[in-house]
């Protein structure tokens, strides 16, 4: 072999790796840049659901009445079309929450500027009841509970009473307001 071949030989191999160098560094770069995006794209989320349950005026306000217990599950509630729903908008920002946390879209880290006021809200005894009548209604109907993911999460971290899933759970006996 000529001198000659061999140092076009080295010339090549040296332009390839340098190729493939340049090309592992250009991944490494989109990778962190792909991270950075999908960062404050989860952080632009938490920041539209924590923006509806501090400004958005009816969700605000509604979040109020059931931390402090201004909120009652009666009979007469399924009556009252508006009430239901304001209740069931703050019940859905909630569990969107819980669907994006379950879902692996917010980190744990993240989750936790929303879980003090999902955990404040979820342990409510008449929010606790209202969804209990819902869950059992879904199951007796064989569909999805409209709130599935924020009552798993009631469950999963204790906040329900043990027999929660019970058709017959003695905590809610005299709320059973839905037929099922």
């Amino acid at each position: 072999m000529s001198l000659l071949g061999y140092n076009f030989q080295a010339i090549m191999v040296v332009i390839s790796a340098t190729g493939l160098l340049l090309s592992i560094i250009g991944g490494i770069f989109a990778l962190l840049q792909w991270r950075q995006n999908t960062a404050l794209k989860r952080a632009e989320i938490i920041k539209q659901i924590a923006g509806m349950l501090r400004y958005d005026k009816e969700i605000a306000k509604m979040t109020y009445d059931v931390e402090y217990d201004r909120f009652k599950y009666t009979y007469k509630f399924h009556e009252d079309t508006e009430l239901e729903q304001k209740v069931d908008g703050l019940l859905s920002v909630l569990d969107y929450a819980c669907y994006l946390r379950s879902n692996g879209v917010l980190h744990k880290n993240e989750f936790t500027i929303l879980e003090y006021r999902i955990v404040r809200i979820a342990s409510r005894y008449d929010i606790q009841a209202y969804l209990w009548n819902l869950h059992q209604f879904a199951k007796v109907n064989g569909v999805r509970c409209s709130f599935q993911y924020l009552i798993d999460f009631g469950i999963r971290n204790m906040l329900f009473p043990s027999d929660f899933e019970s058709d017959t759970c003695h905590h809610f006996k005299t709320k059973k307001f839905l037929n099922f």
